[in-house]
């Protein structure tokens, strides 16, 4: 899943990787007790790929990553 040409931004890939670790041995479990948290988790890829604002442009995602703080 994801976006051609996008990246997540960076608190929205915390999410995701929050997601990841904490949801990645369980499944969803709608048939239980729906819906479940497997499901509205808003770092499931499902969820992440209809929300607008946890994405940019690969480009501005490089330009973010590529500036080193001034020190």
């Amino acid at each position: 899943m994801g976006r051609k040409g996008m990246v997540l931004k960076p608190e929205w890939q915390e999410v995701a990787d929050d997601f990841f670790f904490s949801m990645r041995d369980r499944g969803c479990s709608c048939f239980i007790s729906p819906p479940c948290s497997y499901c509205t988790h808003d770092g499931n890829p499902a969820n992440l790929d209809e929300t607008d604002d946890a994405w940019e442009s690969e480009l501005v995602g490089a330009i973010r990553d590529a500036q080193v703080p001034n020190g």
